[in-house]
């Protein structure tokens, strides 16, 4: 089993030590990195390129939707998850127009529940529908 590999975008120090523990707790599953703003997230892409990069929507100076566009703009084939405490259908749609394969609130957030979000991750699933692009529900 190969190790799927997480870059973590997010600005609270607290969530970032959550969803490493979370992600950790699952073998094959690692944080290759933690970033807590988009000049860290693009240092990091600039060297490396992670399986899957968990994105904040409540970042500092750039918020998470500029963020994901970034993020797709270095790496159009990035395996996006947006995380959110905001529940408003507005920012959902934001995130998922802005390249997110996935929008969840953190709250939601669990270790099967991330599975199942990864499961449609072409880095993560070759044989998943939308290896081939992005899904066409977003």
């Amino acid at each position: 089993m190969s190790t799927q590999t997480f870059l973590i975008v997010e600005n609270n120090a607290l969530y970032r030590k959550i969803l490493r523990r979370l992600i950790e707790s699952q073998t094959g599953w690692s944080v290759a990195a933690e970033a807590a703003d988009l000049k860290e997230v693009m240092l990091y892409l600039a060297h490396g390129s992670p399986d899957v990069i968990v994105v904040d929507i409540d970042l500092p100076e750039t918020n998470g939707i500029e963020a994901i566009r970034c993020i797709l703009q270095q790496d159009p084939k990035a395996c996006i998850i947006a995380v959110s405490d905001f529940p408003d259908e507005e920012f959902r749609r934001a995130g998922l127009k802005a390249g997110a394969l996935h929008y969840i609130l953190k709250e939601d957030l669990d270790v099967p529940r991330l599975a199942q979000l990864l499961a449609s991750c072409p880095a993560i699933s070759r044989h998943s529908p939308c290896s081939e692009g992005r899904p066409p529900d977003r």
